[in-house]
């Protein structure tokens, strides 16, 4: 990806630089063809104006000519003077005579014989006139020339027309000079046409080229560029009228040539930019580079810090800040028909690992078992660590059952798959797992980590490598209490007392009251006392409230002193719901709990039938729960084990129909082998 974005940018750079090269170039052209153009109208302009002063000097002189006195055919010596005049300019052609009927029949040229001239402009003119007359330029009707005529009457004695002078003078050498002499700026061709657009004379060898300039080719406007679209050629042209005459001049190109001149002119104009912007491109490719390069370095920083900011790293899994937002997003799109369930584990005798192996050791399990993890859950969820020995995952469109079925799957492989901590030593472990679901259990984040939370420590409550799926009294108690919103306030209050002052003490009474609620069902209590034993069981340690936290949580054995004050508390929780009257006979639950059967418990001392029934039922499976769960002072036993310890005190501790029942109870909840799974998770389903 960090090439792709590298590549991008350096393609729009450059993309952006041939771009401005080509829109130079494209107006390099434009302007070059603008300045051709620009050439060929001055061009005509010069032409013209070269043009003028030539062609005014050739009238003058003829003008001179024009302004003889008339001319008698008996006056020999003027005639003569006059020939001489005229003769003496190299470019008369001949000297003529016709008569005054307009034949000609005598002249310089001997190979003319008779021609009728008495159409002619310069016969017309001089016989009008009376005087000599000078035409324009024409063409010659004998040779291929254009020429101008000087004419001139001749009268007799009487007066009368007698005969006709006259004298072709060709401009041959007037246009060839004309030629010669004027520089094109354009290098273009260049031609004269007359008043009806006929070709005068031309630079060009192939006259014929020319026969597409024609009457009407041309605007009569002055100063015009006219593109003339002929076949097979196109050229670009330019007209500039002479004045004085009739004539114009005429600068034109092929449009090929123009386009070869113009293009040629482009390539060396690129060649100068290029030298000239090389270096600019240059400073501003390694520019863009260079900022390529420090914005690459710029987004690998902010990844890491990124990274850095939602990574453990140890692990390399998502931190705590990052598995919070992560939850939230997905509590977000989860709902009853998509739940999503969190779990919650943590590495059993982890702290005694550490204090076995090492620290190093112990970083090298977190390690291994992140990658055993992210293996696990790669389709199936996110997973992050969220606390020192203490691991998450998310597990989205999972509900309750099927999320306890992957976690006790995941439990089963992680104590099966070994980790290796160097090449002597192989270890295995094994983890705690809690399980809560969202919406069943919880309706928001806080509650679903918490209650997930709760899950974990009830599992760790029980043995190594268990798994616990997230279990709610208080949804029983509400249902059993129904509508007592007062009571359930109060009962919650209670609740939340007791679990911030001792978790194990929470735990434990919400299995106590769990294993005494089935066994008063079992029994075949009435509604009325199952709801009571209930609630009662629910509160029965109530009173160690009032129990310092380091007794509670003591390792070793109590002193008689302490002792005597954990004692205390089935009275100083009977106390606390005394004034609560509709648990008056819940109360009993809380009061006699720690009466035994044969008279040596406290705090009354009660024996046989004289101990309530709540009282009988509570110390079967408050003593049940107290064998099967990790205590401080004692190792845990299993359900098997417990089971027997209680038959042995029937008679003595118990009571002996309720440990019988009690007893059949858990035979009958479970057929299998009660040393398989806890007994809590045995009860509950």
């Amino acid at each position: 990806m960090r090439t792709f974005v590298y590549k991008k940018h350096n393609l729009l750079a450059t993309l952006s630089v041939l771009l401005i090269f080509v829109f130079l170039l494209m107006v390099d052209f434009y302007y070059s063809w603008q300045e051709y153009e620009d050439r060929l109208v001055r061009d005509a302009q010069n032409g013209a104006i070269y043009a003028e002063e030539t062609v005014g000097q050739i009238i003058s002189i003829l003008e001179a000519i024009g302004r003889s006195p008339v001319l008698k055919s008996g006056d020999s010596a003027k005639i003569s003077r006059f020939l001489n005049e005229v003769g003496y300019y190299q470019q008369v052609t001949s000297l003529e005579l016709a008569n005054s009927d307009g034949m000609r029949w005598t002249g310089k040229r001997t190979d003319i014989g008779i021609l009728d001239v008495s159409d002619r402009e310069f016969f017309q003119g001089a016989v009008e006139t009376g005087r000599p007359y000078v035409t324009g330029a024409v063409r010659s009707k004998l040779f291929p020339k254009i020429e101008f005529v000087v004419s001139c009457p001749l009268y007799g004695e009487d007066g009368k027309l007698e005969n006709v002078f006259y004298a072709p003078v060709w401009n041959d050498r007037f246009f060839r000079n004309f030629l010669n002499k004027i520089k094109l700026e354009s290098g273009a061709s260049l031609h004269v046409v007359d008043q009806d657009q006929q070709l005068l004379i031309s630079s060009l060898k192939e006259v014929d080229r020319l026969e597409t300039y024609k009457p009407k080719t041309f605007s009569t406007e002055n100063n015009n560029i006219y593109k003339l679209i002929t076949s097979p050629d196109a050229r670009l042209t330019a007209r500039k009228a002479i004045p004085g005459t009739s004539w114009a001049i005429i600068v034109d190109q092929d449009v090929s040539v123009v386009v070869r001149k113009v293009l040629g002119k482009v390539f060396y104009d690129s060649l100068i930019i290029i030298l000239v912007l090389l270096p600019v491109i240059l400073a501003f490719t390694i520019f863009i580079i260079q900022i390529n390069r420090q914005r690459h370095e710029l987004i690998r920083s902010n990844k890491k810090l990124q990274s850095l900011a939602l990574t453990d790293g140890l692990t390399e899994l998502l931190n705590h800040r990052a598995f919070q937002d992560t939850l939230s997003r997905y509590i977000e799109k989860a709902g009853p028909e998509a739940p999503l369930t969190l779990v919650m584990m943590d590495i059993d005798n982890f702290k005694i690992f550490n204090d076995q192996f090492g620290h190093q050791a112990g970083d090298v399990v977190l390690k291994q078992l992140s990658l055993l993890l992210k293996s696990y859950f790669k389709n199936a969820g996110v997973v992050a660590r969220y606390g020192g020995e203490e691991f998450v995952a998310i597990l989205p469109n999972t509900g309750h059952e099927e999320g306890l079925a992957i976690a006790q799957q995941l439990c089963a492989a992680i104590q099966t798959t070994p980790i290796v901590l160097d090449a002597e030593t192989e270890v295995r472990i094994a983890v705690s797992i809690g399980t809560a679901t969202y919406p069943k259990d919880a309706e928001d984040r806080e509650n679903l980590i918490k209650f997930a939370d709760r899950a974990l420590y009830k599992a760790k409550e029980q043995e190594s490598n268990k798994v616990q799926m997230y279990y709610s009294v208080l949804e029983e108690l509400r249902v059993n209490i129904k509508g007592d919103q007062d009571l359930m306030k109060v009962i919650h209050t209670l609740n939340t007392i007791i679990n911030a002052k001792d978790k194990y003490t929470y735990g434990h009474s919400e299995r106590v009251m769990n294993y005494a609620t089935r066994l008063a069902v079992h029994m075949g209590l009435c509604q009325e006392d199952i709801h009571n034993i209930s609630i009662g069981a629910f509160l029965h340690d109530i009173g160690k409230i009032e129990i310092p936290g380091d007794i509670l949580s003591k390792p070793g054995k109590l002193s008689d002193e302490e002792f005597e004050f954990v004692r205390k508390h089935p009275l100083i929780g009977a106390e606390i719901i005394k004034p609560i009257k509709s648990l008056e006979k819940a109360r009993q639950f809380t009061l006699y709990h720690h009466e035994r059967f044969d008279g040596t418990g406290y705090p009354f001392g009660l024996s046989g039938k004289d101990i309530p029934i709540y009282g009988r039922i509570a110390a079967v499976v408050d003593a049940f729960d107290a064998m099967t769960s990790n205590r401080p002072y004692q190792k845990v036993k299993t359900c098997r084990e417990a089971l027997e310890e209680i038959n042995r005190s029937a008679g003595r501790q118990f009571d002996p129909d309720i440990v019988s029942q009690f007893i059949e109870l858990f035979s009958k909840t479970r057929e299998e082998e009660p040393d398989s799974q806890d007994c809590f998770s045995v009860m509950i389903h």
